[in-house]
């Protein structure tokens, strides 16, 4: 009899120990969105900034972006390619602007000091700039003798200042050929083109550079009526913001 009540004492099992669950791992950190995402361009920025201001500066910010967006990777190519749009369109309707009035102010230029003559006008600053728009352009003296001038065209607006130079022409040749120009001509003359054409609405922009300076060709296409298309050649000639 106490044999089977220690074997039945045997039998029964201790009640086992729960484990303890294991130790919480701590979370990983969450990675801030804005460590992921691309740095947008400086320049890119004050580009489409200052296109309004001041468009000439605007478009030629916009193409330093697009340069370097394209060798750093950084986000802001839309915002440097509207830069460029809208400082054109500014610069365009600038000019057609001062084109419809000046007739209408000529009397008024010659009583300011103003030269009027041979379908321009010309105004000149007190530090060497100057100003001419109308039918008959005279180019300024000291533009770069290496940034050649298309032949047969027409200069109806010139524009020199303290950092460069602005010169639009117009011509009855076809865009493509004046492309063509210029892509032969600009290395000849020593010029290395910093990207491949650009497309805007009605044209194509082109950006060069050569020492400390850069050259920014703007080629658009326009109806001229009767006479088919005609083609606007722009050229600007600054200091180059991005040489080292």
């Amino acid at each position: 009899m106490d044999n089977k009540k220690a074997s039945a004492n045997n039998s029964v099992k201790e009640p086992t120990q729960a484990s303890a669950p294991p130790p919480a791992q701590p979370a990983a950190p969450a990675t801030p969105a804005a460590a992921s995402a691309r740095k947008t361009n400086g320049v890119a920025i004050a580009a489409i900034i200052l296109a309004i201001l001041f468009p000439l500066v605007g478009l030629i910010l916009g193409i330093v972006a697009l340069s370097q967006i394209k060798k750093s990777g950084e986000g802001g190519k839309g915002l440097a390619v509207a830069s460029i749009v809208i400082s054109i369109v500014i610069m365009i309707g600038g000019l057609l602007i001062v084109w419809g009035a000046f007739f209408a102010i000529q009397n008024a230029a010659k009583k300011a000091g103003v030269d009027v003559g041979n379908g321009s006008v010309s105004v000149k600053g007190n530090n060497g700039e100057s100003l001419s728009v109308g039918g008959n352009v005279k180019i300024p003296d000291d533009f770069p003798s290496n940034v050649p001038i298309y032949k047969p065209s027409d200069a109806v607006a010139a524009l020199k200042t303290n950092n460069g130079y602005n010169v639009t022409l117009a011509t009855n040749d076809s865009a493509q050929k004046v492309s063509d120009f210029y892509k032969s001509q600009l290395p000849a003359n020593g010029w290395t083109s910093e990207n491949t054409d650009i497309s805007v609405s009605g044209g194509t922009i082109t950006s060069y550079t050569q020492g400390d300076k850069q050259l920014v060709l703007t080629i658009t296409t326009d109806q001229n009526g009767s006479s088919g298309k005609k083609t606007g050649i722009n050229l600007t000639v600054t200091n180059n913001t991005n040489a080292q």
